[in-house]
C-alpha cells in the first residue's frame, strides 16, 4: 500500500486520503496537494486537498486522471482517454482545459508535469515513443528549446519549473535548464522550423502506435 507523506525539513507526516487503498503525493503550493489515490475497488483518482477538504479530480470521461503539480488554483497533469492516448490538462477549479502540444498532434502524447504560475512544462511524444521533444507552454504558445530528439539517445524530459528554472532529466541523469531571454526564442523557432519536415517523414514511416511507458506508482 502506498502512503503519501509531507516533511517540512524535520518531520515527516504519513498523508492518506480517507478510505483509499494507497495515496501518491504528487505535488503541492502551500496548504494545496494534488496527488493519486485507489479507491476500494483499485481504480485510480487524482485528488486536491485544501488543508482542510478532499476533492476528486477525475478529467470528464478520462480513463486515468494524475494530477502532478499545482500553483496557486491552477491544477495541472495529464489523463489518459478511451484509446489509450495521453493528454495533458490544466484545471482552474471550475473548467477543464485539454493540452495537446501540436507539434505532434496527429499521433503524439502530451504529458504534463509542472506549473509556476502560467508557465507549464512537460514533454510530447510520438512514434510510438521514439521521439522526443521537451516543452514549455506560456498558456498561449508551445515552445521546444531541444527541438525533435530520439527517446533511445537520451531526450529531454521537463518535470518542474519555479521562476526561470526548469528541472528533469536527459537520458538518466538530472539537469537544470535555464529559461533564456525572449529574443534568443527567435533563433530556437528558426531551428524547430527547419527539422518539423524531418518529424513529418519519421511519422509517415512510423510503424502502428503502442502505448508509451507510463511512469510507476503515479
Amino acid at each position: 500500500m502506498n502512503h503519501g507523506f509531507v516533511y517540512d525539513g524535520a518531520n515527516y507526516t504519513t498523508f492518506d486520503v480517507p478510505g483509499a487503498l494507497g495515496t501518491s503525493l504528487l505535488g503541492i503550493s502551500g496548504n494545496k496537494y494534488v496527488g493519486t489515490y485507489a479507491d476500494a475497488s483499485k481504480l485510480l483518482h487524482g485528488f486536491l486537498y485544501d488543508g482542510t477538504n478532499y476533492t476528486t479530480l477525475d478529467f470528464p470521461g478520462a480513463k486515468v486522471t494524475r494530477p502532478y503539480d499545482i500553483s496557486g488554483n491552477l491544477v495541472v497533469g495529464s489523463y489518459e482517454d478511451s484509446k489509450n492516448r495521453v493528454h495533458g490538462f490544466v484545471y482552474n477549479g471550475t473548467t477543464w482545459t485539454t493540452l495537446d502540444d501540436p507539434f505532434f498532434l496527429s499521433a503524439g502524447d502530451t504529458v504534463v508535469y509542472g506549473i509556476d504560475g502560467s508557465k507549464i512544462v512537460g514533454y510530447t511524444s510520438a512514434n510510438s515513443g521514439s521521439i522526443i521533444a521537451a516543452i514549455m507552454y506560456d498558456g498561449a504558445t508551445y515552445a521546444h528549446p531541444f527541438g525533435i530528439e530520439s527517446e533511445f539517445m537520451g531526450g529531454h524530459h521537463f518535470y518542474g519549473i519555479s521562476g526561470n528554472r526548469i528541472v528533469g532529466e536527459y537520458n538518466d541523469r538530472p539537469f537544470v535548464y535555464i529559461i533564456p531571454e525572449p529574443a534568443t526564442f527567435v533563433l530556437a523557432a528558426l531551428g524547430l522550423l527547419a527539422l518539423f519536415p524531418l518529424a513529418r517523414r519519421k511519422r509517415n514511416r512510423a510503424s502502428p502506435r503502442r502505448r508509451i511507458p507510463r511512469l510507476a506508482a503515479h
